[in-house]
């Protein structure tokens, strides 16, 4: 960016400057997609990891129980 700076002030030409200010909208809007289309995903983002969450901290006690052939292995998670 520098040197596109740089060079449009030496050269003078009205060719540099309009390609420094198509440069600049061009970044600009870039920066304003990348910034709605966070605002517009963060919402569903939230409230999906938020859904998830409470769902994990509903269930208070997990019971599970395992067993092959004779060996059989219970264990009792409690919050």
């Amino acid at each position: 960016m520098e040197n596109i700076i740089k060079y449009t002030v030496e050269c003078g030409s009205w060719y540099g400057v309009v390609a420094l200010v198509i440069v600049l909208i061009g970044f600009i809007s870039l920066l304003v997609f990348a910034y709605k289309t966070i605002r517009f995903i963060l919402p569903f983002t939230s409230k999906g990891f938020s859904k998830f969450c409470n769902t994990l901290i509903k269930y208070k006690d997990f019971r599970t129980k395992a067993s092959v052939k004779d060996v059989s292995i219970e264990t009792e998670l409690h919050r």
